[in-house]
């Protein structure tokens, strides 16, 4: 299947990356750093989300994080909303046309 992400995060990083760029992510690559990350649409035909991953350095459950790797709040869509077939209210079988506006 396929997999789209559209992201934006908060560049560059502090050190060149292994490739010599100045890329980072909510992800925290070692001797590199993080950046916040903000994914506008991750998705596929059976589901379409929106994922904040800051960078607070306060998770409980996981001290060690600088940037919640998971994404809180994750905005999902539903079955009912969106998944292949005519039961929902987008077949994801189907092209369609996603927006965002701020």
């Amino acid at each position: 299947g396929c997999n789209v992400n559209f992201y934006l995060v908060d560049m560059p990083a502090k050190t060149p990356g292994h490739s010599g760029d100045y890329y980072c992510d909510a992800q925290c690559f070692p001797d590199i750093g993080c950046c916040s990350e903000f994914d506008m649409n991750e998705g596929n035909a059976n589901v379409q989300q929106v994922t904040n991953h800051a960078c607070t350095h306060d998770y409980h459950d996981h001290p060690d994080w600088q940037c919640h790797k998971w994404g809180d709040p994750i905005v999902k869509t539903t079955p009912q909303e969106f998944a292949p077939g005519l039961d929902s209210l987008i077949d994801g079988n189907k092209l369609f046309t996603f927006s965002q506006e701020f």
